[in-house]
Order: structure tokens, then sequence, then C-alpha cells
């Protein structure tokens, strides 16, 4: 294990959203997740929707297209996909328990809801998995065979449980890999992805359980998914005991009783938003109130060192690069009236 690499707790959240209402405007719905106060962008719509206001990884879809309007009597969609859901939960209200009580309103319809499990302890080996279902040793109720996408360089890969077009997939893959996420040990996603009735029914599945998140969610995948141990004396697969490290995963996982709230996965379009719209006042008032040199001198003697998000940052979009040379900045600052 490197320096900086680090374990994280294994948790479980929601991952994509998407509902439908019959009484609710644009403005409603943003007041609604508690984001009335953010700055929208207006582009056009999706989803047999004309327009839609959008806000990273957050669609509100409405004025339903002429054609459609007969098959589709809902006049607003909320879609948050996983960047979505973050966004809600750190620059929205969070309140995930008003939006699943809208689902038990006729009025709405819940129409996609994903649940992602994030490994970081190492239960999940993605080559362990893939050769196992190349062995066969598993029982599922999919009707179409699982398969193995080769997303990243080396030898794992991707695996689907599921057709695309299924009210239910699975999907386990490499999060570290994917994110670039160095500072990881482990981080592997198993993410459940339910539509229409699937969705609901999950839901209802979730509130009828207390709302014990891994419960609901290992029971799912229990239910469909199976990794079996071979037996030499039993051909039928049925009677074939589960492998430990499946046990070990599905036990685990229904230990987690509540639905985990996390941060957004900090890039440089955060980091943008921050500094320009949340601090930018405070940046500009430094810059003229103490110059250009004697700004950036205080920022050199803060006495704090650069936070390892910010650090990524720099290796991914090589900013670095980008601000090497100081007499640009110099010159842009002069340019708009700040030095």
């Amino acid at each position: 294990m490197s320096e900086t690499a680090k374990k994280q707790d294994n948790l479980i959240l929601w991952d994509w959203f998407s509902l439908t209402s019959k009484i609710d405007s644009p403005e409603t719905i943003k007041k609604l997740i508690g984001m009335e106060h953010v700055n929208w962008t207006l582009s056009y719509g999706f989803n047999g929707y004309v327009h839609r206001y959008f806000y990273e990884g957050i669609n509100i879809n409405f004025h339903v297209h002429e054609k459609f309007r007969e098959n589709n009597p809902y006049d607003v969609q909320l879609d948050m996909s996983g960047s979505g859901c973050r966004t809600f939960e750190t620059f929205g209200n969070g309140d995930w328990q008003s939006l699943f009580d809208l689902c038990q309103d006729p009025d709405y319809h819940l129409t996609r809801l994903d649940v992602a499990y994030d490994d970081f302890a190492g239960l999940l080996d993605l080559k362990l998995i893939d050769r196992e279902l190349r062995k066969n040793n598993y029982l599922q109720l999919f009707k179409k065979s699982p398969r193995c996408d080769r997303e990243y360089q080396g030898d794992e890969c991707t695996i689907y449980f599921g057709s695309q077009h299924s009210d239910v997939v699975f999907r386990i893959y490499n999060k570290k890999e994917e994110r670039h996420r160095s500072d990881l040990t482990h981080w592997v996603r198993f993410e459940i992805q339910l539509r229409r009735d699937s969705a609901q029914l999950f839901l209802d599945a979730y509130r009828d359980n207390s709302c014990n998140i891994g419960r609901v969610f290992s029971g799912y995948v229990s239910k469909y998914v199976n990794f079996l141990t071979p037996s030499k004396t039993d051909t039928n697969k049925s009677r074939w005991k589960p492998q430990k490290w499946w046990s070990k995963f599905i036990v685990e996982a229904a230990e987690i009783p509540c639905y985990s709230r996390k941060d957004m996965d900090y890039n440089a379009l955060n980091l943008d938003n921050y500094v320009f719209k949340q601090a930018g006042s405070a940046v500009e008032t430094c810059l003229k109130l103490h110059g250009i040199y004697q700004f950036l001198d205080m920022l050199k003697k803060r006495g704090t060192d650069v936070n390892p998000k910010y650090k990524k940052i720099l290796e991914e979009e090589k900013l670095e690069k980008a601000l090497s040379n100081s007499n640009d900045i110099l010159e842009y600052l002069q340019k708009l009236d700040m030095i």
C-alpha cells in the first residue's frame, strides 16, 4: 500500500433518480429539491420533452412534445444522474425521504432508481467473478447470459447481468480505475439499475423494511444472482452451497442499515464554481486590497497543505502547465483592472 493510499468504509447510495409529475412546474421542482438558488441553464429537453433546465447532473425536463402528449400525461420530469444525486445532496436539501413520499402519490411516477454499493474492503474481486462465470458456477434469474466488457486496460472487465432494456440490470466494475483514484487501495462498485415497476417495488421494499437499505439491497442481489461451490456428488446446482466470498459480501451488505450520503467527486468544474461563484467576491477584494504579489505571497505562507482533492485536480487536468507563466496571469489581471 502506498503512503497516500487509504481505506474507507463500504457504503450504499442512491445513484440515479427519475420522477415525473402531473402537477408541478419547473420552478416548483426546483423548490422541492431546495435548489431554486442555483444558476440553472435552459436548453433543449429529452425523453419527449421540449425544454429542460440543467445543473451539474440534474435535469428538469418540461413541456411534453406534441407527438408524445397523448401517451405522457406528466408535464415535468426530474432526472438526476449519479453526479446529480451528489449535487442534490451537496447543494440542495438532500431530502430523499420527501422525494420517496411523492412516489406514493398518483400524481407522480417513479421511472428509474439506481442503487450503488461501493466496496472499498476488497469483498468483490472482478477477476474472481469473471473466472466463476466462465466456469458456470452460478445461478441467476436473468434470461440473458452475463457479459464481460473490457472497458479499461488490463485483465479486468465490467460485468453485466441482464439486458440493457430490462427493468432490472446489475453492473459490477472497477470504480477506482474509472476515476483514476490512486489514493484508494480498492474501489469496486456494484450497481442495481431499476426501471418502471421494478423501481417502485424496490422503493416499496425499502419502506417496508424500515428504510434498511442494506437488507433490501442484499435481498435483491441474492434473489437474482448467486455464486455457488460445485459439488462432487450432486449435479443439481440449486442444492450447491454459496461460495464463501459471495456469502460474506451478501451478509456485510445487509449490515449497512442506513443510506450513506456521499460528497460530490471533486473536479475542476466544482473548484471553479466554488472559487468564482461562492468565493469570487472575497478573492477579488483581497487582490485589490493587497495587490497580486502580496496576494500570491500570502497564499504561499498560509501555513496549510494543499488538500488532496486539489492535488488530484492538478494531476488530472494538468493545470500546473496552464498556470506556469505568471506573466500571463499578471497581464490578464491588469486587463481586468484588478491590479
